[in-house]
C-alpha cells in the first residue's frame, strides 16, 4: 500500500503513517520531555511531494487555495516547503527547516528569517488560519513539557502533553493528544496566558483512495470563528 505522507507542521501529520518512517512507536513514556523529544525525533526517510488544498472559511467568505508540499530529508534534519501559485492566491513560498534540538528556521519567499522574532509571529500563511509557527510546531521545542493525563481522543487512548512557554510566543501553552500506541498527535489546543483557548487543531477525514490514505488537518480560530482545512489529495501515480 502506498501511503500518502505529509509535512504538517511537519510532524503533526508526517508522523501519522509511521510505517514509512521506521518502527511503530509503542508504549510512550509518560515523561513530558521524553515524549516531546520522541515527537521531534521522528523524521521522513525519503523525499515526498504532496498536493493539497487550503479550504478557507474566513470573515470575507470561502475560498480554496491549491498548495504543493515538498518534504526533503537533509543532513541537518528535514525541510518542508509549501508553495502557493497565482492566480489562486498571492504567490507564496514558505520553507521550514526542522532539526531535533533547536527551533525551526524559516524562509518566506526566499527571505531567511531563522528563528521568529516578535513582529514575525502571527502571520497567516496564504491568508489561512495557519501561522508560520503553527506549521513549524514550535511548541515541541519549548522548555516546559509535561504529561498531565490520559484520555480518549477520536476513540483512541492518548497521553495529554502540555507544552508551556515563558517566551514571546502568541500561545502560552499547547495541549496535544498523542496516540499512546502509534505515537502521533491526533488533536491539539492552543491557549493564551489566561488559559483562554485560541485555536483548535485536529486530524480528520481519513479515507483510502486508490491504495492511498487521504486525510485533512483542520484548524479553528476560537476568537474569530474562522476555519481552515488543509486537505490532502491523492498523488499522481
Amino acid at each position: 500500500m502506498r501511503l500518502l505522507q505529509y509535512g504538517w507542521m511537519s510532524l503533526f501529520l508526517i508522523k501519522f503513517f509511521s510505517n514509512c518512517f521506521g518502527a511503530e512507536v509503542v508504549g510512550l513514556q509518560s515523561d513530558g520531555e521524553r515524549l516531546a523529544t520522541r515527537l521531534r525525533e521522528m523524521r521522513p526517510e525519503r523525499a515526498l511531494t504532496n498536493y493539497a488544498v487550503l479550504k478557507i472559511r474566513g470573515l470575507e467568505g470561502r475560498k480554496s487555495v491549491p498548495v504543493i508540499i515538498y518534504t526533503v530529508p537533509n543532513t541537518n534534519g528535514w525541510e518542508v516547503r509549501y508553495e502557493v501559485s497565482a492566480p489562486a492566491s498571492r504567490a507564496e513560498v514558505l520553507s521550514i527547516q526542522h532539526t531535533v534540538n533547536r527551533p525551526p528556521f524559516y524562509k518566506s519567499n526566499g527571505m531567511e528569517t531563522n528563528e521568529l522574532k516578535n513582529y514575525q509571529r502571527g502571520i497567516r500563511f496564504a491568508g489561512s488560519d495557519f501561522y508560520r509557527e503553527d506549521l513549524g510546531m514550535e511548541f515541541l521545542h519549548w522548555k516546559n513539557q509535561r504529561v498531565i493525563g490520559r484520555e480518549l481522543s477520536n476513540g483512541r487512548i492518548c497521553d495529554i502533553l502540555e507544552s508551556r512557554s515563558d517566551g514571546p510566543e502568541i500561545y502560552k501553552s499547547v495541549r496535544s493528544w498523542v496516540d499512546v500506541r502509534l505515537g502521533v498527535i491526533l488533536s491539539a489546543e492552543a491557549y493564551d496566558e489566561r488559559q483562554i483557548r485560541l485555536k483548535q487543531f485536529s486530524v480528520t477525514h481519513f479515507r483510502e483512495v486508490e491504495d492511498q490514505w487521504i486525510f485533512s488537518l483542520s484548524i479553528v480560530d476560537s476568537r474569530t470563528g474562522t476555519k481552515t482545512e488543509l486537505s490532502y489529495e491523492a498523488s499522481p501515480k
